[in-house]
């Protein structure tokens, strides 16, 4: 792979100090001198579903950006980053981000006192890198990784067909497990250090450690490609235990490193949090922990797939089911959205439906994160429709757990109708 570190140092110093703010859903005017046409194609090809572009032909001299739903920075060439904002209180993403990746920021003290997104993002990879440096001076995990070769002796088990099929020849066709640091709890590790070392978004403050850490990894271990889905449904045990924590962190880092142009040979990467994924998996988490829903005798399930249609043509991919613990039965469809409309769009509420209708339930849920103008509480048959809010915009991040709770019991008195 080369010298990450090298190669992510040079890049970041050749940005300059050239920054566009933007706030997300706000739409700002940039003057033309600020943005080149080069930076609006790579916008416009790259990253249209992030920010959206747009002239006035009103407003002569300037372009219009709006952030859709991402917070985070891309680099435009190596001369312009472009900021995106929350509106959302930072401690509160904070909060979302402890659910939804389970990452428990009490027990770290630079997350914990973390003011800022940079700051967490930096003290996050800082975390990594020096707990990969530590598992490296105890010695990587090593794991049998299946092989079959041919050998003057036997080792393992003889594959007894290919012994027969081969002429009698002097060495034994061998299928041996054999012990290696070039497994997939490593090589996750490896890809994700190679990444932040490519990213614009960490300080010079962090990046020694983490090309640090890279450097001692990648002797020994290949960094290839991988996406967060690895990181998901791994099973560890005593040997490698340590492994869980560091695996979360890489999956937040694979779900927000986006490749953003490339200088030279390599890519750099933006640093792009998607709200609306995160709302989705921060709801799930946070439900997923309430004693209420045991208690109720439910239990939720998140992601679902379903084939409809003419010859399974159609995905249906569920948020969060909520069903009966006992039966398997759903109770209710939730659908989260990460927007704040006067009311719930037609669109939305077809969904949903269509949702409801191939589950068989008789409930069915639109969460938002603040209350809507208009919010709907319908009937179609004999399904109900209604518009729930989960309130993650208070000043305070206890202002969530109390929200959250309040939409747990509207949740639980719909399901009990």
């Amino acid at each position: 792979m080369g010298e990450s570190g090298e190669e992510g140092d040079a890049m970041r110093s050749s940005v300059a100090e050239r920054r566009i703010e933007l706030v997300e859903w706000e739409r700002t005017a940039v003057l033309e001198e600020r943005i080149t046409p080069e930076h609006i194609r790579l916008l416009r090809k790259e990253f249209r579903s992030v920010v959206r572009v747009e002239r006035d032909p009103l407003e002569d001299g300037c372009w219009f950006l709006t952030s859709l739903g991402y917070v985070g920075s891309i680099p435009l060439g190596d001369d312009l980053l472009l900021h995106l904002h929350p509106k959302t209180p930072v401690g509160n993403i904070f909060r979302m981000i402890e659910y939804a990746y389970r990452i428990d920021f009490k027990i770290f003290d630079t997350l914990y006192h973390c003011e800022t997104l940079p700051g967490m993002v930096d003290a996050l990879a800082l975390i990594l890198a020096e707990r990969t440096l530590h598992r490296v001076r105890r010695g990587l995990y090593r794991a049998y990784i299946p092989r079959t070769a041919r050998l003057e002796a036997l080792r393992g088990r003889l594959d007894v067909e290919r012994f027969i099929r081969s002429d009698w020849q002097p060495d034994l066709p061998c299928t041996f497990g054999e012990q290696t640091v070039e497994n997939e709890e490593n090589q996750i590790i490896c890809w994700t250090l190679h990444l932040l070392l490519r990213s614009s978004h960490l300080s010079q403050r962090v990046r020694p450690t983490i090309r640090k850490a890279w450097r001692a990894l990648s002797r020994s271990v290949s960094c290839f490609p991988c996406s967060s889905s690895i990181c998901v449904g791994r099973t560890y045990n005593r040997l490698n235990s340590d492994y869980e924590m560091l695996h979360t962190i890489c999956r937040f880092f694979l779900d927000t490193l986006v490749p953003a142009h490339r200088t030279g040979e390599h890519p750099s990467f933006s640093f792009l949090i998607d709200m609306n994924l995160l709302f989705e998996r921060f709801v799930a988490e946070w439900l997923r922990g309430r004693g209420e829903l045991h208690e109720a005798g439910l239990h939720i399930t998140t992601q679902e797939r379903a084939l409809v249609g003419e010859g399974a043509s159609v995905a249906f991919i569920f948020d969060i089911l909520v069903k009966d613990r006992e039966s398997g039965e759903t109770h209710c469809v939730i659908d989260t959205k990460y927007k704040v409309p006067v009311k719930p769009a037609n669109d939305d509420i077809f969904q949903v439906v269509a949702y409801a209708t191939q589950q068989w339930c008789r409930q069915a849920v639109l969460i938002y994160p603040e209350p809507l103008v208009s919010p709907i509480d319908i009937s179609i048959g004999d399904l109900r429709i209604k518009s729930l809010t989960f309130p993650i915009s208070g000043e305070e991040s206890e202002e969530i757990e109390v929200g959250g709770r309040r939409f747990l019991r509207e949740l639980l008195r719909l399901v009990g109708d």
